[in-house]
């Protein structure tokens, strides 16, 4: 019998083996080896010591044949090696008391798997094809690798955390959008202190702060603090345009887009930027720093951590000692509301402290309590600008011409103080005026409204609304205060003519002593919960 023969047939056999596989898994999933995809945890159950023995029966059946190859082989080819490694680390996952059997949905295609990881129903987690039989399940250090002295990441959060569900009927993500919506809609009319604190922040002398925080924190203050706009910068088209990107409310799709376009996971110099360059990013990174601080540890916070405390964060502040990671209610604790002007406060009275005195422990746990607090708030105004996106576009979502709104929020600063410039655009398909009658019902054109709002002291209330269609423009102002309305009469010309000028047809440009009143949000379902 000739033995080498039949050892090069079977590894040629293996070898094969594996390339259909990697060719029959990668078409059922639709990924691409090596990319990272996300996948929803539809299903968990455990393992039984009756299938934990069969799978680590199988396991051990593959190794001894291998074992039987090697030993009438001088050297193992590299398909082999690599066969190897992937079923040692199989047993010693089958050994894993945590063992599970989880379902997840990859790409609308259902797959059963095991892990040892902690999941839940409902999860969504990122997933990565890296070898023919080998589906990995990554966590956060795999995916956020971003390089600081600590080599701790920032945590990701986002809006699939709040939709990953068994089930994903039109009906049931309206529920889950009005959910969450009714949790953060009491966040709509607060006003945001954290961008004023950090702007106070930077006057305390750099002494000072190395008493207070560590530099990793500090790093993530000033990225944050970095987002804070000028009025000169919002007048430079170009730079608007990347400060509407980078403004917290298109991270996710951010994300998503460098993963695609690499097609494997996101490299750390990317996602490093990507999250120091955006509002939203910057601040999950603050918040996950904070909380490294707060508990002594290194450990960034989990998307389920974030999202508890994102959920309580209205009805709570834990006080000095009293900080958890975990979203749980400590018991002392002191209503969110009695604080929430407490933070500019403080800054104000470490900037007249002795340096000595910045070291206090007691002193920093409260800058530190109120920093996630605060960066709390943060985030629950972009999550619910966030949510009222997807809530719109789900009102059409069934129609063959789909509206879609976003609501965004720019931190400038002007004079001294941080002031909120509120951005609304809306892409609407409206009749065409322009076609016959005969076809005038039949006919949309594309609509763009915009509408800029914004209440600084020198100025009062003001509200400009822009409405485009292709090339032709009509605008609608609003002032409050009499002496900016007079202005803004006195320049309404001027702007017709510069707007002229750039080959734009005015339509309409009205002036309006006033504000617009606010439109209510349109649901076609309750935010009330009565099941209670």
């Amino acid at each position: 019998m000739d033995i080498t023969n039949i050892t090069q047939n079977l590894i040629k056999g293996l070898e094969q083996k594996n390339t259909e596989q990697l060719v029959t898994l990668s078409r059922l999933l639709n990924v691409a080896l090596g990319k990272m995809v996300m996948a929803s945890v539809t299903e968990i159950e455990p393992v039984t010591p009756q299938e934990r023995d069969v799978l680590l029966a199988q396991t051990f059946k593959a190794l001894l044949q291998i074992n039987k190859l090697a030993n009438n082989t001088a050297a193992l080819s590299p398909a082999l090696k690599i066969e190897i490694t992937r079923l040692l680390d199989q047993q010693t996952l089958i050994k894993s008391p945590e063992l599970k059997w989880v379902n997840l949905l990859v790409n609308g295609k259902s797959l059963l798997t095991y892990t040892d990881k902690p999941l839940a129903a409902g999860q969504t987690i990122p997933v990565q094809l890296v070898s023919p039989q080998k589906l990995v399940l990554l966590d956060l250090q795999q995916i956020n690798n971003i390089t600081d002295t600590q080599k701790s990441p920032a945590v990701t959060f986002n809006l699939e955390t709040f939709l990953s569900k068994t089930e994903t009927s039109s009906q049931q993500i309206k529920q889950v959008v009005a959910d969450n919506l009714r949790q953060l809609l009491p966040y709509k009319d607060k006003p945001t202190v954290l961008f004023s604190a950090l702007n106070q922040w930077q006057n305390i002398p750099k002494a000072n702060q190395q008493q207070l925080i560590s530099p990793t924190l500090s790093q993530a203050l000033r990225s944050v603090a970095e987002q804070i706009r000028s009025p000169l910068q919002l007048g430079q088209p170009k730079i608007l345009e990347q400060i509407i990107k980078n403004s917290g409310v298109f991270f996710e799709n951010k994300l998503t887009a460098h993963s695609t376009a690499i097609n494997q996971t996101i490299s750390p110099t990317i996602l490093n930027r990507t999250y120091t360059q955006d509002l939203k990013g910057s601040l999950l990174t603050l918040l996950s720093k904070v909380n490294q601080e707060l508990t002594g540890n290194n450990k960034p916070l989990t998307t389920e951590q974030t999202v508890k405390l994102l959920q309580q964060v209205s009805s709570y502040i834990p006080i000095a000692g009293a900080a958890t990671a975990t979203g749980d209610t400590p018991k002392n604790s002191l209503p969110v509301n009695s604080l929430t002007g407490d933070i500019g406060l403080l800054i104000q009275q470490l900037m007249t402290k002795p340096v000595n005195e910045l070291s206090d422990k007691e002193l920093r746990t409260q800058l530190l309590v109120l920093l996630q607090q605060h960066s709390l708030h943060s985030l629950a105004k972009i999550q619910l600008q966030q949510l009222t996106s997807l809530n719109h576009e789900l009102d059409t979502k069934d129609s063959k011409q789909p509206n879609t709104s976003w609501q965004i929020d720019i931190p400038v600063k002007y004079h001294n103080e941080v002031q909120q410039l509120h951005l609304q655009i809306n892409r609407e398909w409206v009749d065409d005026k322009n076609s016959s009658s005969e076809n005038k019902t039949a006919t949309k054109v594309k609509q763009w409204s915009v509408t800029l709002r914004f209440d600084l002291p020198t100025l009062g209330e003001f509200c400009a609304q822009l409405t485009i269609i292709d090339t032709s423009v009509s605008a609608i102002l609003w002032a409050t205060q009499e002496t900016t309305f007079t202005h803004i009469k006195q320049h309404v010309e001027n702007l017709r003519k510069n707007l002229e000028g750039e080959g734009i047809q005015v339509t309409q440009i009205q002036c309006i002593k006033g504000m617009p009143p606010q439109k209510s949000m349109a649901l076609s379902y309750s935010l009330i919960d009565i099941s209670t």
